[in-house]
């Protein structure tokens, strides 16, 4: 799972340097196939994959998309010293209508609830909206997020 994870992002990341047309979940253009991309795994070959920063990018059907969300800030290198650089700052969970290709954002979680949740010793559920939900599991360090009819988990 991780070395699929890996192979993803570094593709997706090789793809956004040559400047792929990125779109959000709230993009009200109604077409889906600005954000899809093809990139290619070991062990299933070439697969169409989101190419918009989401999380679950793999997962062509999902009426969610899970986004982190990203700051400017302070930290420490390697070397000792203090570097500026991008660091999460959340995580986003958008409910799609794929009737309309609109994203509604029903989940904005800071990263300060986070991490408050990794110190738990069992499962813990982070924040809800109705049927939405992002948890954390200590044993697995991972987070999942659900909704109607939907489950999705990733590697913390």
């Amino acid at each position: 799972m991780f070395k699929k994870v890996v192979s993803l992002l570094v593709v997706m990341v090789f793809a956004l340097s040559f400047g792929v047309a990125l779109v959000s979940a709230d993009d009200d253009s109604g077409d889906e196939a600005e954000n899809l991309c093809w990139v290619y795994d070991e062990d299933a070959g070439y697969m169409e994959v989101y190419c918009d920063g989401r999380i679950n990018s793999g997962d062509i059907a999902a009426p969610i998309a899970v986004y982190y969300t990203w700051t400017t800030g302070s930290v420490v290198n390697d070397d000792g010293e203090t570097v500026i650089q991008d660091v999460i700052s959340g995580i986003e969970i958008w409910a799609i209508n794929y009737e309309t290709s609109v994203g509604t954002l029903v989940l904005s979680v800071p990263v300060s609830q986070i991490n408050a949740a990794l110190t738990a010793k069992s499962e813990v559920q982070i924040a809800a909206n109705g049927a939405y939900t992002l948890n954390y599991s200590p044993s697995a360090d991972a987070f999942w997020v659900t909704g109607p009819d939907y489950s999705f988990a990733w590697e913390r």
